[in-house]
């Protein structure tokens, strides 16, 4: 009889990352796998197999406070979460989407939240604050679907894909600790082992990208090595079989926007503009990507830049200004649009990794801008970006007036990318000839021995 395990989905980028990408096609092959999914993801989910279970509202608001407080209480695990934390202070007091007569009625609300966490952040930063939460625990009952699921399937493994403050995953975890069931997170994105910290309980063992994030996890996070399996991400399966079949009929450059790097992107689009109006560049054009998830709806009138597009998958939902989780843009879809661009220009974002492992050059914005979160900050302060400049193929820019410069470079092959610190792409995420599903298969066998 083939032994049981139990998948838990708890928001809509596993379902993309996870079920569309076939990452546990394997794993169904050799085991009795079951699914229990978040019924208030947006988007379906069809497999058979399936348990739905619910949080409530209040009990969401309670993990969010718990987690800030967590943050709050050990904001010097690392260099990334001190400069997260300023994120949670980056509260608008008047908002250009709102007419007057809103942005005044909001006004109370919006400086209060600001003026609370401040002083929260005061308090718990402080010798006192540390004495009296630092054995602090959130008091939730446990989930009875969750608890019932388990107790149903009775699985020799529960996997649980998460960015490391996930509710759900939270409430498995817990339980399954309880019940003595073994549990297996899978790390979903790059940074989030050196960004956020990881609230208690851990599950037993963690998948992580590559060795950088294993550092991540024990140096940070307090998890011991013997726990941590370098697994690396199903996100980037497609870019193994990728088609060259360029997705226009002309030649561009790729700029990619950044999460949260918005504020100064009309002065970058500008000079984008202007570079590439030059006579040298005719007949290329500029694609611009923006971030499916941006955290601002500020959107740039296309109609103001004569070379650039607007990425075709991402254009109705940005004119939308649709930014929600609801977007789920086709992973497929990245290999072939970064493949064929002549060169990329990106924010410090992970599309860097996905330029790399298509051997693609790669100008990494790093410039200052009148704003705490800009891309400067984002290179130097945030631990997952450590040793990126250090990559072939990938050139920083510090200043966007050497910009142009840069891209003569590049484009007519005058410089080659060698870095004097040579470091490997592998180092930040794990590859080999294996697909994920695969590795993750032989992972999973010596967890359940």
């Amino acid at each position: 009889m083939k032994k049981k395990i139990l998948i838990t989905i708890t928001n809509d980028n596993f379902v993309r990352n996870y079920i569309f990408s076939k990452a546990f096609l394997d794993i169904e092959k050799e085991f009795s796998c079951f699914y229990l999914v978040d019924k208030d993801l947006k988007i379906k989910f069809l497999k058979k197999n399936t348990f739905f279970y619910s949080l409530k509202r209040n009990e969401k608001r309670i993990f969010e406070k718990y987690c800030l407080t967590q943050t709050f209480l050990n904001h010097k695990l690392s260099k990334s979460i001190e400069f997260s934390i300023k994120r949670y202070f980056d509260i608008k007091i008047w908002w250009d989407e709102d007419n007057f007569f809103q942005n005044i009625f909001k006004f109370p609300i919006r400086a209060g939240s600001k003026i609370y966490r401040f002083f929260l952040f005061l308090f718990l930063s402080s010798f006192i604050g540390k004495f009296f939460f630092k054995n602090y625990e959130i008091k939730i009952k446990d989930n009875k679907k969750i608890f019932e699921t388990l107790r149903k399937i009775k699985p020799s493994l529960v996997v649980i894909p998460t960015q490391g403050q996930d509710f759900g995953h939270f409430s498995t975890v817990k339980i399954c600790n309880k019940m003595h069931i073994k549990s297996f997170s899978l790390i979903d994105n790059w940074d989030n082992l050196s960004s956020r910290v990881m609230v208690k309980p851990f599950s037993n063992f963690i998948g992580v990208w590559g060795n950088q994030s294993k550092i991540h996890a024990s140096r940070i996070q307090g998890i011991k090595k013997n726990r941590i399996n370098i697994v690396g991400t199903p996100r980037f399966e497609s870019y193994k079989k990728v088609r060259e079949k360029n997705p226009f009929n002309f030649k561009y450059i790729l700029f990619c926007e950044g999460f949260g790097l918005t504020k100064d992107i009309n002065e970058i689009l500008k000079k984008l503009d202007e570079i590439f109006n030059d006579k040298i560049f005719k007949n290329l054009k500029i694609i611009y990507r923006p971030h499916p998830w941006r955290k601002d709806n500020n959107i740039e009138n296309m109609k103001n830049y004569k070379n650039i597009i607007l990425d075709p998958q991402l254009k109705k939902n940005y004119l939308k200004k649709k930014f929600d989780s609801s977007v789920q843009p086709d992973l497929n879809y990245y290999p072939k649009l970064i493949l064929n661009a002549e060169f990329i220009i990106s924010a410090p974002t992970t599309m860097v990794i996905e330029c790399l492992l298509l051997n693609k050059k790669v100008i990494v914005l790093g410039h200052k801008s009148n704003t705490v979160f800009n891309h400067y900050n984002h290179v130097v302060k945030l631990n997952h970006y450590d040793g990126v400049k250090n990559l072939k193929n990938v050139q920083m820019c510090w200043d966007l007036n050497d910009l142009y410069y840069q891209c003569v470079d590049i484009f007519f092959g005058k410089k080659k990318i060698v870095p004097k610190n040579k470091l490997s792409l592998n180092h930040f995420i794990f590859q080999n000839k294996n697909t994920y599903s695969k590795n993750l298969l032989k992972i999973i066998k010596n967890l359940i021995k």
